[in-house]
Formats: C-alpha cells, sequence, structure tokens
C-alpha cells in the first residue's frame, strides 16, 4: 500500500442526527458525545434526511482524521 492510500479509505461515523442542511454541507450531531460537525455533501456517503435520528453515515478517514472524530 502506498503512503497516501489510507487516506482515501471510509469509515463509519454514527450520527444522532442530522441538525440542518444547505445546498453544500450537512450538519450532524455525532455519537457519543453530542458534538456538532458541519460536513461536506460530497464527502459524506449514505442516506440522509434532515432531522434523522441514530443512523450511521460513511466519510473518508482523511477527514474524519481533520475533524479528529473516531469511526462509529
Amino acid at each position: 500500500m502506498r503512503k497516501n492510500e489510507s487516506r482515501y479509505v471510509e469509515f463509519e461515523i454514527g450520527v444522532r442526527r442530522v441538525k440542518r442542511e444547505t445546498k453544500k454541507g450537512v450538519l450532524l450531531v455525532l455519537e457519543p458525545d453530542g458534538i456538532e460537525e458541519w460536513f461536506p455533501k460530497s464527502q459524506v456517503r449514505g442516506d440522509w434526511d434532515l432531522d434523522d435520528e441514530d443512523i450511521t453515515l460513511t466519510i473518508p478517514k482523511w477527514l474524519a482524521d481533520e475533524k479528529k472524530i473516531e469511526p462509529f
């Protein structure tokens, strides 16, 4: 594996609630601590609707590392 390949690995995050959504971003309330984080929609995989609760979404590892988010 090349050095940067791990940056493109995706993993799941637990989402308590989808709080807000804009044209380009989504505000998620994360498990387990209820921390709110904005994510670019282009980097979030999975299906969601505004006000969805207790769902699992997938983001790239590089984004989780940047935001210091632990995998679900």
